[in-house]
């Protein structure tokens, strides 16, 4: 995500003209965005507050999504998915041809290594780790580059 998030672009016209977004994306600039609380930190992963997943969340990508109409879980990243019987087991199914803004391709590692990452930030993921209490760890599945299974 911090490679993501490295990458950002500028994007509209220059000499500090607002609104239209017409232009040529550039390299470069100055991302400027107020929350109501400390934003601590711009790494999804390590972001201490609602506020500040809302204004990363601009950046930024997720599997899923929620529909704020209906409160239903719907794809984003995730093409689909399946929960096993057990309602502990989830398998994301990518959708294919997606990539970080550096090219990168997104896989069933980025994904893993996202989820397998944020255990291991401690007290700098407390939001990110009550997202993902209970979780034990997430293998990629061996026949598909695109699927992951999290447990």
């Amino acid at each position: 995500m911090a490679a993501g998030l490295a990458a950002l672009t500028a994007c509209g016209p220059g000499g500090g003209a607002s609104g239209g977004g017409a232009g040529t994306p550039r390299t470069g600039g100055t991302l400027t965005f107020a929350v109501g609380s400390d934003a601590g930190c711009a790494d999804p992963q390590q972001v201490a507050s609602n506020d500040t997943i809302y204004s990363v969340r601009q950046v930024v990508d997720s599997l899923t999504d929620q529909d704020p109409s209906t409160g239903k879980i719907v794809p984003w990243l995730a093409q689909s998915w399946t929960i096993g019987d057990d309602a502990r087991t989830f398998t994301f199914h990518l959708r294919p041809g997606v990539t970080f803004s550096d090219g990168t391709a997104l896989t069933a590692e980025v994904v893993k290594a996202n989820f397998d990452a944020v255990p291991k930030l401690g007290a700098l993921g407390l939001l990110a780790e009550g997202y993902l209490s209970g979780y034990q760890g997430t293998c990629r599945s061996r026949w598909s580059p695109r699927s992951a299974t999290g447990r």
